[in-house]
């Protein structure tokens, strides 16, 4: 169900300059960068939302792939949503 936000924390990840030593600042970036995205287009929007309505209708705070992934998370190991 949530292929769709791993594949898309894979691509910001591949966008990156391969390197195999990155400063701590670039680290840090990533790691912002990562939990703040949230769906640029209209199929992930609709995919996201639908994610939401299944796992926990009356939550209205999710904006980013961290926060269905975290919530899903959650949810599959009993949490009440």
């Amino acid at each position: 169900m949530l292929h769709r936000a791993f594949r898309c924390c894979q691509m910001f990840v591949d966008d990156l300059p391969s390197s195999r030593f990155r400063s701590s600042r670039s680290i840090v970036g990533l790691g912002f960068g990562i939990r703040q995205r949230s769906p640029s287009d209209g199929e992930g929007r609709s995919h996201y939302n639908e994610s939401v309505q299944k796992i926990a209708p009356h939550r209205d705070d999710l904006i980013t792939w961290f926060d269905l992934l975290d919530l899903d998370d959650y949810a599959s190991f009993g949490g009440q949503v």
